[in-house]
Protein backbone atom coordinates (compact mmCIF):
# COMPACT_ATOMS: atom_id res chain seq x y z
CA UNK A 1 0.00 0.00 0.00
CA UNK A 2 1.45 3.60 -0.99
CA UNK A 3 -0.30 6.44 0.81
CA UNK A 4 0.31 10.29 0.63
CA UNK A 5 -0.31 12.26 2.94
CA UNK A 6 -1.26 16.15 3.91
CA UNK A 7 -2.55 17.56 6.88
CA UNK A 8 -4.64 15.90 8.16
CA UNK A 9 -5.82 14.63 4.81
CA UNK A 10 -4.88 11.29 2.71
CA UNK A 11 -5.36 11.94 -0.91
CA UNK A 12 -4.25 8.90 -2.48
CA UNK A 13 -4.60 5.43 -1.61
CA UNK A 14 -2.70 2.01 -3.91
CA UNK A 15 -3.43 -1.37 -2.87
CA UNK A 16 -1.40 -3.73 -4.67
CA UNK A 17 -3.54 -7.29 -3.90
CA UNK A 18 -3.54 -10.97 -5.54
CA UNK A 19 -5.65 -10.57 -8.54
CA UNK A 20 -8.46 -13.11 -7.00
CA UNK A 21 -8.83 -10.70 -4.35
CA UNK A 22 -10.55 -6.86 -4.06
CA UNK A 23 -9.87 -3.78 -2.03
CA UNK A 24 -11.96 -1.27 -0.87
CA UNK A 25 -11.63 1.57 0.65
CA UNK A 26 -13.71 4.43 2.78
CA UNK A 27 -12.62 6.88 0.22
CA UNK A 28 -13.66 7.15 -3.60
CA UNK A 29 -12.31 4.29 -5.96
CA UNK A 30 -10.54 5.81 -9.23
CA UNK A 31 -10.29 2.29 -10.68
CA UNK A 32 -7.80 -1.11 -10.83
CA UNK A 33 -5.42 -2.35 -12.90
CA UNK A 34 -3.13 -5.19 -13.25
CA UNK A 35 0.16 -4.34 -11.66
CA UNK A 36 2.93 -3.02 -13.73
CA UNK A 37 5.26 -5.44 -11.76
CA UNK A 38 3.45 -8.76 -11.03
CA UNK A 39 0.47 -10.02 -12.92
CA UNK A 40 -0.40 -12.11 -10.22
CA UNK A 41 -1.62 -8.99 -8.51
CA UNK A 42 -4.32 -6.32 -9.13
CA UNK A 43 -3.29 -2.02 -7.91
CA UNK A 44 -6.47 -0.31 -6.79
CA UNK A 45 -6.43 3.38 -6.50
CA UNK A 46 -8.76 5.11 -3.87
CA UNK A 47 -8.50 8.69 -2.93
CA UNK A 48 -10.10 10.75 0.19
CA UNK A 49 -10.89 14.37 -1.43
CA UNK A 50 -12.20 15.20 2.57
CA UNK A 51 -9.78 16.29 5.16
CA UNK A 52 -9.76 13.29 7.75
CA UNK A 53 -7.29 12.30 10.39
CA UNK A 54 -4.98 8.87 8.88
CA UNK A 55 -6.63 6.84 11.64
CA UNK A 56 -10.20 6.80 10.43
CA UNK A 57 -9.36 5.78 7.06
CA UNK A 58 -10.57 1.96 6.56
CA UNK A 59 -8.98 -0.55 3.80
CA UNK A 60 -10.22 -4.43 3.25
CA UNK A 61 -8.87 -6.74 1.13
CA UNK A 62 -10.61 -10.17 0.53
CA UNK A 63 -12.10 -12.61 -1.44
CA UNK A 64 -15.96 -10.37 -1.50
CA UNK A 65 -18.57 -10.32 -3.91
CA UNK A 66 -21.64 -8.45 -4.05
CA UNK A 67 -25.15 -8.87 -4.14
CA UNK A 68 -28.37 -6.86 -4.88
CA UNK A 69 -30.13 -5.53 -1.30
CA UNK A 70 -33.06 -4.57 -3.15
CA UNK A 71 -36.14 -6.72 -2.49
CA UNK A 72 -39.33 -7.49 -4.37
CA UNK A 73 -42.24 -6.82 -2.30
CA UNK A 74 -46.07 -8.47 -3.51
Amino acid sequence: MTVSTGDPTVTAVQVHVPKELVALMSGLRKGSEPDKNDVSKTTYHFEQPVPIASYLIAIVVGNLVSRSVFVLLH
